[in-house]
């Protein structure tokens, strides 16, 4: 019996998505957001500093990096506020402060506030260049751009939490439940690190999956999306990010990670020198260009409760359509090739022909 070949139309469409995908998930190219004023120089110096040694929550070591983050943000003009909460110590006995660091740029006629959220403290066992002193380093000098530039509409939030590490979260819980800041929140960015490379993913959404995704295409130079990575990460539930308690509160945002190189991941090897340059420069044309984007929006049309599915097809290129639209496309497939198929088969034609023809047998 002779063996059924794949034919050239089913390779030719294998081969395009595979290039696609090997494409939009290729590093992303450095100075993406040179032009906004962002320095990619300053945030690497930024990451060595902080990520000098470990400091876990409650040390010395992350009271240092606490320091750095306040002065470094008084050096924009920034006030920084703190909110200390004494919590069961995760990493042993007795009790440890917790210290959230804020700062905020109030808006010309604010909507609500855009809150942009990393954490700044590690394990006890890495330096945490990648998780999570590259997200920091990114919204330092965001605040440094943002700072020197008009005000926007809406407020700009910036978040430093304590605690993030390990579960259960403790800084953004506290933020969320208690922090009178939080009542102004409509949008929340977070950024985070399992890696030492690759591009700045999407991974979770809030409930405005549609209206969020859209901004999203229309601000970032060149995002990297996909439903299939948003829907996965939501029949987890919460997945143990500071991201988890706004969701919960039912404020919108977007969560970027990026992935590859798994295996530095909360171990000694999470050092300045394993941070890609390049992957720090996408989480800032991510985050920088999103606040922009939503600086001056009306905060109050933001769309709950949709859900789409969407792709980035290639580098710069979303395709977005509403999910509903999934089960008629594909019954509309399955009604165009059978019709195919009947057309073919009344006209004589075996089904071997007749797949063939439509490229889908060789």
């Amino acid at each position: 019996m002779q063996a059924t070949r794949v034919g050239p139309v089913s390779v030719g469409i294998l081969i395009a998505a595979l290039v696609a995908g090997l494409w939009t998930l290729s590093s992303p190219s450095s100075q993406q957001v040179a032009s906004s004023g962002f320095d990619i120089d300053r945030a690497m110096q930024h990451i060595e500093v902080i990520a000098a040694e470990p400091h876990p929550v409650g040390s010395e070591a992350n009271e240092r990096v606490r320091s750095y983050l306040i002065g470094t943000l008084a050096d924009f003009g920034l006030l920084a506020e703190t909110q200390s909460i004494r919590l069961a110590d995760p990493f042993g006995p007795g009790t440890v402060e917790v210290v959230n660091v804020m700062a905020r740029i109030s808006g010309n006629d604010s909507t609500g506030a855009v809150v942009l959220m990393a954490h700044y403290d590690s394990t006890p066992d890495t330096p945490g260049a990648n998780d999570n002193a590259a997200a920091v380093a990114v919204l330092l000098e965001i605040g440094r751009v943002l700072s020197s530039e008009a005000a926007m509409d809406n407020d700009v939030i910036f978040l430093f939490t304590d605690g993030e590490e390990p579960a259960p979260r403790l800084g953004s819980p506290a933020f969320v439940r208690d922090h009178p800041w939080m009542g102004d929140v409509e949008f929340v960015v977070n950024l985070e690190s399992a890696g030492g490379s690759g591009p700045s993913l999407l991974v979770q959404t809030g409930e405005a999956e549609s209206w969020t995704v859209e901004q999203i295409s229309a601000a970032v130079s060149r995002p990297v999306v996909s439903s299939v990575l948003t829907e996965t990460t939501r029949l987890f539930g919460e997945i143990g990010t500071d991201f988890d308690p706004f969701l919960a509160a039912g404020v919108e945002g977007a969560h970027f990670v990026y992935l590859r190189g798994g295996s530095i991941y909360h171990t000694g090897r999470d050092d300045p020198g394993s941070v890609a340059e390049a992957s720090v420069d996408h989480h800032a044309d991510n985050t920088l260009s999103i606040a922009q984007r939503l600086g001056d929006m009306d905060l109050a049309r933001l769309v709950p409760h949709e859900r789409s599915t969407f792709f980035t097809a290639f580098p710069g290129v979303v395709v977005r359509y509403p999910a509903s639209w999934a089960v008629a496309l594909t019954g509309l497939s399955l009604v165009l090739t059978l019709g195919a198929l009947v057309l073919r088969r009344r006209d004589g034609h075996t089904m071997g022909q007749v797949l063939r023809s439509l490229g889908l047998v060789a």
